[in-house]
């Protein structure tokens, strides 16, 4: 049987990332991978209050709902990514991520993950 760790395992070797996690829209982490680092209830809680200003941007704009945020950062990336109304993928990569495979990745395996929610 399938379970959310194992579909975001397999997500990040997919993908390259160093971790993900799956996160309400409350900011409570439901399940997560090794490999992140800090606080991951912290982060869990930062990525849910970031995720508001693009959500009102797309209002704004008349432009649908926001699908995907990624935020290039000097040592990495990191990537949001609603996998229903109420949770979101947070994805952590590293420096020489390719935000295209992450984009892959996150189709490929966003079914499975909200499946399973």
């Amino acid at each position: 049987m399938d379970t959310m760790e194992n579909a975001l395992a397999a997500f990040v070797e997919t993908s390259e990332a160093i971790g993900a996690m799956v996160v309400g829209r409350d900011g409570l982490v439901l399940s997560r991978t090794e490999g992140l680092g800090g606080d991951v209830d912290a982060i869990g809680a930062i990525a849910s209050n970031a995720l508001k200003m693009p959500e009102s941007l797309a209002e704004q704009l008349d432009a649908g709902k926001v699908v995907q945020v990624a935020i290039q950062l000097e040592q990495g990336l990191a990537a949001l990514e609603f996998l229903s109304d109420d949770y979101f993928l947070v994805i952590v990569a590293g420096a020489d991520a390719n935000l295209g495979m992450i984009r892959y990745a996150a189709k490929r395996h966003k079914v499975k993950l909200a499946e399973l929610l």
